[in-house]
């Protein structure tokens, strides 16, 4: 594990911010970083809870030459924890804030609704902070989550509250936290200091071994081995909390509208059949046939494409409704964050992105109230669709090597 033993060179008083999402800008002599921030909500009550997916960024984060899924130029070379002790190497330091959160941080605000924010890192922390919550709100890409911040979604959904996933791949690794005695014997990265004014932080190591036999929490406490969640020794698949499982990389595939009718479309003018291009992508996920899944769902975009040669699969976006009356949205596709945007590289259609807009802000609007299910229904029509019962391409042996070639 690298951390980065640094003395503070300045503080930065935050008494009086409004809570919310920052990236700060430190400039210096011919060079500047970004830094993220989020000035959590003491509580959420009756608001949308936008959650940052800062144990994702983490989990990515190379700088110092480690992270989860590499290290040495392998990954059996990798990490298995990581340290929030280090600044991010990607996004000029912001990490994977800007294309998978951001988006959906100004989309929120510029329709006026009532916000609160939070990251991951502090669900993991404090799982009651989804108390009282109208909708929970995931970016594109939140991988990484704990078994208490898991549990404490889905109990948050059969109590009511909505939930949003604007992108896919979400809560497919279990992590859990720990304090800086993990990194014992941790590398030292470069430039960093060791004397007496550095700091050591509780539970700011992100614990993430990805193999039940190096994690010794897998026989003494089961639910806490950073493992797949769907996989032994306690295992919790995906689709009891978002409806869909992570299916493919790497996907590049159309979106097709299945259902023009469906109340999430009102304003688009999409129609039967219409294909929004590249939206599906670069991970998707879809739904599994089998008596699982919630019900019931309707399934608002459906592809089909193939996620590397010779394996055909599909990609799905669903929204469901939870006994409780909660309303349920799954994108599955990472693209759908960034489409979010008025400028998403991946996506040079500007149509595409003006209907992900329009269904986004219809979706956030509905959700601001809970149970949306109550006053939007869903029909259940899963069973129109081609949904291969084998897995393509997230869940077969050697699939942990794939992912960390992926970058």
């Amino acid at each position: 594990m690298v951390v980065a033993r640094w003395h503070p060179t300045a503080v930065l008083p935050t008494i009086g911010w409004p809570e919310g999402d920052y990236l700060l800008r430190l400039d210096a002599t011919g060079a500047s970083r970004l830094v993220p921030l989020t000035v959590r909500s003491a509580d959420a009550h009756g608001r949308i809870l936008l959650v940052a997916g800062a144990m994702t960024w983490q989990a990515y984060n190379a700088w110092g030459g480690r992270s989860l899924y590499e290290g040495s130029g392998s990954f059996a070379g990798r990490s298995y924890a990581v340290s929030f002790d280090r600044p991010y190497d990607d996004s000029f330091g912001a990490g994977r804030f800007p294309p998978f959160d951001a988006p959906v941080v100004r989309l929120a605000e510029k329709n006026g609704l009532p916000l609160a924010w939070v990251t991951d890192y502090d669900l993991a922390q404090h799982p009651g902070l989804v108390q009282g919550a109208a909708a929970i709100v995931i970016g594109g890409h939140a991988e990484y989550w704990t078994a208490p911040m898991w549990e404490a979604v889905r109990a948050a959904v059969a109590r009511g509250t909505n939930l949003a996933v604007f992108g896919a791949n979400t809560a497919y690794w279990r992590v859990r936290l720990a304090g800086a005695e993990t990194g014992a014997g941790a590398e030292t990265g470069a430039g960093a200091e060791t004397g007496a004014g550095a700091r050591t932080n509780a539970d700011r190591v992100v614990v993430g071994t990805k193999d039940p036999s190096l994690d010794p929490l897998a026989r003494s406490e089961p639910s806490g081995a950073t493992t797949h969640f769907r996989d032994a020794p306690h295992p919790r698949l995906e689709e009891d909390l978002t409806g869909m499982r992570y299916d493919c990389f790497p996907a590049d595939a159309p979106w097709t509208v299945t259902d023009p009718h469906w109340w999430g479309y009102a304003g688009t003018g999409v129609r039967q059949g219409e294909q929004l291009q590249r939206l599906v992508g670069p991970e998707s996920d879809r739904v599994y046939p089998g008596r699982g899944r919630p019900r019931p769902m309707t399934v608002v975009g459906f592809s089909r494409f193939p996620c590397g040669p010779g394996r055909p699969t599909a990609q799905t976006g669903v929204y469901w409704v939870a006994p409780s009356g909660a309303g349920v949205f799954a994108a599955g596709t990472m693209r759908w964050a960034c489409a979010m945007a008025d400028r998403c590289p991946s996506i040079p259609d500007a149509r595409v992105l003006r209907v992900v807009q329009r269904v986004s802000t219809t979706l956030l609007t509905a959700f601001a109230r809970p149970r949306a299910g109550v006053t939007h229904p869903a029909t259940d029509t899963v069973d129109r669709y081609w949904l291969p019962a084998r897995n393509t391409g997230s869940a077969a042996p050697g699939d942990v090597g794939a992912r960390g070639r992926k970058g």
